[in-house]
C-alpha cells in the first residue's frame, strides 16, 4: 500500500472537515515539520482513489482520525499529523 503526505485544504469539506478525505490534497515531497497550534497542516496516510475523482485522497482510519483529534486537542504534532498555529 502506498503512503503519502497530504496538505489540509482550508477550510475543508463539511461535515467534520479534519476527518473528511476530500479536505486533503496530496503533497509532493516532505513538508516542514510544524507544531504548536489547533489547525491541521499535513497528515501522512495511505493513498486511495475515489470513484469519479482522479485525485488521490488519504485513507483516514479510525486510528488516524483519533490521532488527528488528539493533535488538535493537545496542540502538538505527531509523526502522522502536523498541526500549526
Amino acid at each position: 500500500m502506498a503512503f503519502s503526505y497530504f496538505r489540509f485544504a482550508t477550510p475543508g469539506v463539511t461535515p467534520n472537515p479534519v476527518i473528511n478525505p476530500l479536505s486533503y490534497v496530496q503533497f509532493s515531497g516532505t513538508p516542514p515539520f510544524t507544531t504548536g497550534g489547533p489547525n491541521v497542516a499535513f497528515i501522512w496516510a495511505s493513498v486511495q482513489i475515489f470513484a469519479g475523482s482522479p485525485l488521490p485522497r488519504p485513507i483516514l482510519t479510525g486510528v488516524l482520525q483519533a490521532e488527528i483529534n488528539t493533535a488538535i486537542a493537545t496542540l502538538t504534532s505527531t509523526p502522522n499529523v502536523y498541526v500549526k498555529p
